[in-house]
């Protein structure tokens, strides 16, 4: 992802809920939706409450510091806009730095050790040898034999024994 927006509903329950599950520390922009009629209010609040947040948080890697704004689908005057503009702030901040091309091979390295580790992972458990150990330790485990920790170790045993 080459620019991560986090796009939230004002009033949704503890406004800075995003923060403890640290999804806010991934966003680049942040825009609070249904900014308008009833929920205006609440929007206002939630924008504010999420601002500063972001005011508290470091920039990222990059050097981007998180931005929030608020939008209205139903009365999105000019505000298109400012989310656009931002937007190209954004690409044109990474470009000028030249980290446009350090965040893409970043993405890429993060896929790949994803991908990769879960290819190895079906290639181990595919091993006979592997998949009766593990279910010898599971049957173990669910008997009361042996303690999680004590299966986890000998798991961790066999694999260094059979792949070195």
């Amino acid at each position: 992802v080459d620019c991560f927006i986090l796009l939230l509903q004002p009033g949704g329950g503890d406004d800075l809920q995003g923060i403890k599950r640290g999804i806010m520390e991934m966003a680049d922009i942040v825009i609070v939706n249904k900014s308008d009629g009833e929920l205006l209010n609440k929007a206002r609040l939630s924008y504010e409450a999420y601002n500063t947040a972001l005011k508290l948080m470091l920039p990222n890697k990059w050097g981007w510091k998180t931005k929030a704004l608020m939008y209205s689908s139903l009365d999105h005057a000019g505000r298109s806009k400012e989310i656009f503009s931002l937007i190209d702030k954004y690409f044109s901040q990474l470009i000028n730095e030249e980290n446009l091309f350090k965040v893409r091979i970043s993405n890429s390295m993060i896929q790949f050790e994803k991908y990769s580790a879960d290819i190895l992972l079906k290639a181990i458990l595919k091993d006979r040898k592997v998949s009766s150990y593990i279910s010898d330790l599971s049957r173990s485990l669910k008997e009361g034999k042996s303690s999680m920790s004590e299966c986890l170790f000998k798991l961790k045993e066999f694999v260094k024994n059979v792949y070195g």
